[in-house]
């Protein structure tokens, strides 16, 4: 556990100095394991207190998130995201989040592997330009980005449309 509070500060770069290297912070010892911290805070993670400052500076990037453009598919090593992420660096991490609408590890008296989140690594981010253009500034609104990842395929299909209900108003009623 690592601990900041009491007014203390703790910072990794700069606003005008990042960190431009990879940094790990590995947390030992079991995550199940039983017991509180001294100030409520659990056993594992960054717990900043009221009063304390984390500041983290790392290599700045456009978007740090984006949503899915289409649908991936189990097996697939790459994954079309909204957006231009094209700043996103060979080897940055990436989550690739659930889509299944019960996360759980059980629901409704049903067991599975419901915890979907795919953690994947980087090997390129290409900006695929709005046909004709695109619909917003310099075309980039309506852009896409294709992630190619490395080594790993998706183990699981992640639903990437737009659903409109029946008798719903595309784009007020839209669920993204």
């Amino acid at each position: 556990m690592i601990y900041v509070w009491n007014g203390a500060h703790l910072a990794l770069g700069t606003r005008e100095c990042h960190v431009r290297g990879k940094l790990d912070v590995e947390l030992f010892g079991d995550v199940t394991a039983a017991g509180v911290s001294p100030r409520g805070f659990g056993t594992k993670g960054v717990a900043v207190d009221s009063g304390a400052l984390l500041d983290m500076h790392g290599a700045p990037v456009r978007r740090t998130w984006t949503q899915l453009e289409a649908t991936a598919r189990v097996g697939q090593q790459w994954v079309v995201v909204e957006g231009d992420v094209s700043d996103w660096p060979a080897d940055a991490e990436v989550v690739v989040a659930t889509s299944e609408y019960h996360a759980s590890a059980a629901w409704n008296g049903v067991v599975g592997d419901n915890h979907q989140n795919e953690r994947r690594f980087v090997t390129s981010a290409e900006l695929v330009p709005a046909a004709g253009g695109g619909g917003g500034v310099g075309g980039l609104l309506a852009a896409r980005t294709n992630v190619t990842f490395r080594h790993q395929p998706l183990r699981y299909e992640h639903y990437g449309a737009r659903y409109t209900p029946a008798g719903g108003t595309a784009g007020a009623d839209t669920i993204d």
